[in-house]
């Protein structure tokens, strides 16, 4: 039988005690808000939002371009099916790999998108889930803005790929209408493009959680990695190559837990729609990370994955704290709805 209590957790933290009338309840002065007590983290997370880089380039986006180191030619193996179904990576081969632990293959996450701005600046990142449509977080995407959505990439600054990326202008966006900026709290964006995208082996559809897909113990002996072309270190420069950070995923009560002896304090209670996750051997996301896919691979299906969370925020980079992610699984629901208003076929994601 699935144990739901992964995707459907609700935090059974005790409240704050109540002082008595003359008693004093001691707080830092920073998780006092108008005498209540900052609970849920307001203001105090840390988006993985893109930031100016202190390397010698200053524009957004922009990083210093030098040569990439190849390595040997890998074996060819197969690529996705040819009905291109939902969560299927391929490796494809090629002498442009580099061989590093954080870095990505082509082709190993083709759903993995880069948000643009029209300028083609850097912004954040996102999942393809439909030809037409990219997942994201609410928090690097303002609706005033135009964008442009990129999928098919690996090498950002150049062209060693040997199938080229696509390109796509944002034709609507929206935002999950129950987010909350300062807490975080159902932090998704669905971004509808002016055309849809052409599936091929580097361009494939993230297969998306729901209540019912699997259960927490399954998902805790899971391959999960997310990836992104964000920074390793605060202000850091940003990736040229599609980053993979291997994560293995953690409950909500542990997660709160180690949560509540940072900043974030004692009475931190973390929300149902955020979902947690350590990274392996130290290593983590950081800025630049925002709105990226992280995936859990299927058992008994190798090469496929299921998106089960969306890059949000943590505290700091690589500080051996938990990575915190939106909760697919808690949006999915608003996901189909908001697909079905314009007729957009939800088996794109959908896992047979």
């Amino acid at each position: 039988m699935l144990i739901r209590s992964f995707f459907d957790y609700q935090s059974t933290s005790t409240k704050a005690p109540e002082p008595a009338e003359a008693e004093c309840l001691c707080t830092p002065f920073y998780l006092c808000n108008n005498g209540e007590v900052n609970k849920d983290g307001s203001k105090l997370f840390e988006p993985r939002l893109a930031q100016e880089s202190v390397n010698p380039c200053k524009t957004l986006g922009e990083i210093c371009c030098e040569p990439l180191a190849p390595s040997p030619l890998r074996k060819k193996v197969e690529g996705i099916p040819s009905n291109f179904a939902c969560g299927f990576g391929s490796e494809i081969p090629g002498d442009y790999y580099i061989s590093a632990a954080t870095t990505a293959k082509f082709g190993e996450y083709p759903w993995t998108a880069l948000l643009l701005n029209l300028k083609y600046q850097y912004q954040c990142v996102g999942s393809l889930i439909h030809p037409e449509v990219v997942l994201t977080t609410a928090h690097c995407i303002n609706e005033s803005e135009k964008y442009i959505a990129r999928v098919g990439e690996w090498n950002a600054t150049g062209k060693t790929e040997p199938i080229a990326h696509q390109n796509m202008r944002v034709k609507s966006i929206v935002i999950h209408p129950k987010f909350v900026v300062d807490n975080l709290m159902y932090n998704a964006a669905l971004l509808f493009l002016e055309n849809p995208f052409k599936l091929d082996r580097n361009v494939n559809t993230a297969c998306l959680a729901d209540s019912s897909t699997l259960s927490y113990t399954q998902l805790q002996k899971s391959k999960c990695a997310a990836t992104g072309w964000g920074s390793d270190v605060p202000k850091g420069v940003y990736r040229r190559v599609m980053k993979k950070i291997e994560f293995s995923l953690i409950s909500n009560p542990s997660c709160q837990n180690q949560l509540r002896k940072t900043r974030l304090g004692k009475w931190f209670q973390l929300h149902q729609t955020f979902l947690c996750a350590i990274g392996k051997n130290g290593s983590d996301l950081c800025n630049g990370d925002g709105g990226g896919p992280l995936v859990c691979e299927i058992s008994g299906q190798p090469l496929r994955y299921l998106q089960v969370g969306i890059t949000s925020w943590g505290l700091d980079c690589a500080q051996n704290l938990p990575s915190v992610f939106t909760k697919v699984a808690s949006i999915k629901h608003w996901i189909d709805q908001e697909m079905s208003a314009r007729n957009l076929d939800t088996s794109y994601y959908t896992p047979m």
